[in-house]
């Protein structure tokens, strides 16, 4: 395969980028900017052109001998280059520039809830096709499935009910959980942008106390302070949170948190299922890569290795098929 240009970096020697994925990539711009985003087909056009960048990536994967690091610079090769057209869309900008500091922020997963692209032209049109992929669809899917087994735990937990809701962002889903009297429910969340944004979204909730928390997940691996601080929890749960930890911090807090769980107590745990979506939008056209594959039998393999016993684990999907729900009791 001919080599055309490189990448540099401070810390490798410059790394070839295969000549076709140069051209592919220039004619996936050219193609996007001649785009007439006021006719009525231009929307399936874009997406066309995006899922044929796509088909060619997957195929290159498939062929070269890259290193891990070596990839990934391709894939920065490749955002960079696009950058001045893909991220015209809110989103697509959103999810490769970070401007909270971290992907998937609070501001970002509000816009996937409404499932409303902005713009004109191209630049909707690219908000219409981050909203519709797999995982967008999925996180609206989640939010509802969330909210359905909230409200089911809810309703056999109304006897000193103290809730943890870790990573909580906005706590959207618990717009759909009526209050409970004498229900606690800590919100921890690292953004305290997200935590002030949650708690104007929540309002009042008579007669149930919601205490939000700026912290860092990893302070709960002490259960021993945790109960000192907080309580025995009754419920545990986090909407995000585990798709981005390594196996090994997973378990680490996981058994902390087991240990926090008062007697009967329920952790609620979703992933996204890596064998229900393909990663080319999130790490080709997004720099959203940081939550990593796994798939159903891995996470179950975490959770008892962090001391829950499997005939302890339900598991249930939500409606998209895509992120897999699982429930373990103490």
């Amino acid at each position: 395969m001919v080599i055309q240009q490189a990448v540099t970096s401070n810390t490798q020697a410059p790394l070839a980028i295969p000549e076709a994925l140069t051209n592919k990539t220039q004619r996936l711009l050219a193609g996007l900017k001649a785009c007439d985003g006021s006719a009525d087909h231009s929307y399936e056009v874009v997406e066309a052109q995006i899922n044929n960048m796509k088909y060619f990536v997957q195929e290159l994967e498939r062929s070269w001998d890259r290193t891990a690091g070596e990839a990934n610079a391709t894939r920065v090769w490749f955002r960079t280059e696009t950058a001045p057209v893909l991220q015209m869309g809110r989103l697509m900008r959103r999810a490769n520039v970070w401007p909270e500091g971290h992907p998937g922020d609070y501001i970002t997963l509000e816009a996937v809830y409404e499932n409303r692209p902005e713009g004109e032209g191209l630049a909707r049109h690219l908000d219409r096709y981050f909203l519709s992929r797999t995982l967008a669809v999925a996180l609206r899917a989640r939010k509802r499935k969330l909210a359905e087994i909230l409200n089911r735990r809810a309703a056999e937990d109304v006897r000193n009910s103290n809730w943890l809701n870790l990573a909580c962002g906005s706590c959207r889903e618990l717009l759909c959980v009526p209050p409970q009297a004498g229900r606690v429910i800590h919100c921890l969340d690292t953004d305290q942008n997200a935590l002030n944004y949650a708690k104007s979204l929540l309002g009042e909730r008579p007669d149930e106390r919601i205490e939000f928390h700026a912290a860092n997940a990893f302070r709960l691996l002490d259960a021993r302070r945790n109960i000192e601080r907080f309580g025995l929890f009754t419920t545990i749960y986090s909407a995000g949170l585990f798709d981005y930890m390594t196996d090994d911090k997973m378990v680490r807090l996981l058994s902390g948190l087991r240990e926090s769980l008062a007697e009967g107590g329920l952790l609620i745990a979703p992933i996204k299922d890596a064998k229900c979506y393909e990663t080319f939008d999130y790490h080709w056209l997004a720099k959203w890569d940081h939550f990593l594959q796994r798939e159903e039998a891995d996470f179950l393999r975490i959770l008892v290795s962090a001391g829950f016993s499997e005939s302890d684990i339900t598991t249930e999907r939500d409606d998209s098929g895509v992120i897999v729900f699982f429930m373990a009791r103490r």
